[in-house]
């Protein structure tokens, strides 16, 4: 069903407690198997089911967390101030321009496409549409499974999700 890889020791640890047949991996594929990586902090990535990433260290990893969050939180800050105003949807849709977009184009440029969680993905496809930016194009998530291969299937959705693999 796929290639055998490298799976490290804290990814393994993570996928046998767990009770999900996959795992999703945000990161490229040369994050997942360089074995010059020192990778040893697995992070579960919040609101995304069995998504997790790994780090060198915790500090990394909470760094990344927070930087995640902050992306949630601030549209969902954006959002509320929106309802309370009653002002006009495009005062909503210049805040995003202004400021979620920049921000959320900052951790892309931080930590790359491949891993940004599936519901930021999910996010930005829609808000960018609603905004009239261009569509991005999502790198494939990676599922995983505890023997360490890479699970195969040509049924991915636009932000990059195997779907065929979670139904």
């Amino acid at each position: 069903m796929g290639a055998r890889i490298a799976v490290s020791q804290a990814l393994v640890n993570y996928m046998t407690v767990s009770n999900s047949e996959f795992h999703e991996y945000y990161g490229s594929l040369h994050r997942l198997t360089d074995q010059n990586i020192d990778k040893a902090t697995v992070f579960i990535v919040p609101g995304n089911g069995s998504g997790m990433t790994e780090f060198s260290t915790s500090a990394e990893g909470l760094l990344f967390i927070r930087k995640y969050t902050d992306c949630k939180n601030l549209v969902q800050h954006l959002n509320e101030c929106w309802q309370q105003t009653n002002e006009p949807l495009q005062s909503l849709k210049d805040a995003l321009l202004a400021q979620w977009i920049p921000l959320t184009t900052t951790f892309i440029e931080q930590y790359g496409m491949a891993m940004v969680p599936y519901d930021l993905r999910f996010a930005l496809a829609d808000i960018r549409r609603n905004v009239g930016l261009p569509a991005l194009t999502w790198p494939t998530i990676f599922m995983l499974n505890l023997n360490g291969s890479i699970a195969q299937s040509d049924d991915v959705d636009p932000l990059g999700r195997v779907v065929s693999l979670l139904l």
